[in-house]
């Protein structure tokens, strides 16, 4: 018969291993997360009178990337000056040069480290980037990837842009799980601030003059592209207007792409579908190539 006891083989006690148990990294070779989260001054050490360009993009991408937390005052911070960058930029953005066009993000920070560490190491690296919305939503990390998508515009705003796509509403954040990320990581007002940031986000653009760039699609609304610069895209995306056929809409299927013009979009509830036509006519009206899209 063996006796039981609570000694391990190594003579150490069990109870005495586990009083620190929350404390016992197995992964020694692994480093530990930030504990504190990033302040602002930090990130801005210039302090409140510095240019958005000094901003520390490094810390912040690396300090996200090791499972950091930025501060309620940090991402505030941030929010508070890229408000104003993406405000003075019209609906539609021109964007010219080599351009790398990029869509949905949907809360992969860690895919969005890689891919643009990716570009980076490519030769001939294009020198801007043109996101089509959908930062958040869906992924674990929704407000990292939007609060260092911001962090870039500060850093580069001639280089970095940044259209909306129909998750950046606050509909959509409360029907999916960004809203509850940000409260789980900050507060409600830390939530409303995302979404006043938001509203100022460009709607579309024209890459080299050649290709129209939105994150939805176009409708009988968009006559031309003088009307998204009509319309006023700072507010929540109401139901059946051009901002919200912008961020909604979608291409008719390939079978009925020749023989619709358009048609309600009853699989998203929202906007409509278009066809081949009516975009081939609004192409040629404004000289464009072809129409770029995500969603």
């Amino acid at each position: 018969m063996v006796e039981a006891n609570n000694e391990s083989t190594t003579g150490v006690l069990d109870s005495d291993r586990l009083k620190d148990a929350c404390n016992d990294r197995v992964i020694t070779s692994v480093k530990a997360p930030p504990v504190v989260p990033l302040s602002k001054e930090r990130v801005f050490p210039g302090g409140p009178s510095s240019a958005n360009s000094e901003i520390n993009l490094e810390l912040v991408k690396n300090y996200i990337f090791e499972g950091g937390k930025l501060s309620k005052d940090c991402i505030l911070e941030i929010m508070r000056r890229v408000r104003p960058v993406l405000s003075a930029e019209p609906n539609l953005v021109r964007v010219d040069g080599k351009v790398v066009i990029i869509g949905d993000i949907h809360g992969q920070y860690y895919d969005l480290v890689a891919m643009l560490r990716k570009l980076k190491g490519r030769s001939g690296q294009a020198s801007k980037l043109l996101f089509l919305g959908d930062y958040v939503d869906r992924g674990n990390y929704g407000p990292e990837v939007a609060a260092y998508l911001f962090c870039l515009k500060l850093k580069t705003p001639d280089d970095i842009f940044l259209l909306r796509g129909n998750h950046e509403s606050r509909d959509m954040a409360e029907s999916f799980n960004f809203r509850d990320q940000v409260l789980m990581l900050y507060d409600q007002h830390v939530f409303e601030e995302f979404m006043e940031t938001f509203d100022q986000l460009p709607v579309s653009g024209v890459v080299n003059g050649l290709y129209l760039a939105m994150h939805g699609g176009i409708s009988h609304r968009l006559t031309s592209l003088d009307a998204i610069n009509q319309i006023d895209r700072r507010m929540e995306p109401p139901d059946d207007t051009l901002l919200a056929d912008l961020l909604w809409a979608d291409p008719v299927k390939d079978k009925l792409a020749s023989k619709t013009n358009f048609v309600d979009n009853h699989e998203r509830g929202i906007s409509v579908y278009f066809g081949r036509q009516p975009l081939k006519a609004l192409l040629k009206k404004d000289r464009l190539r072809a129409l770029v899209r995500a969603h």
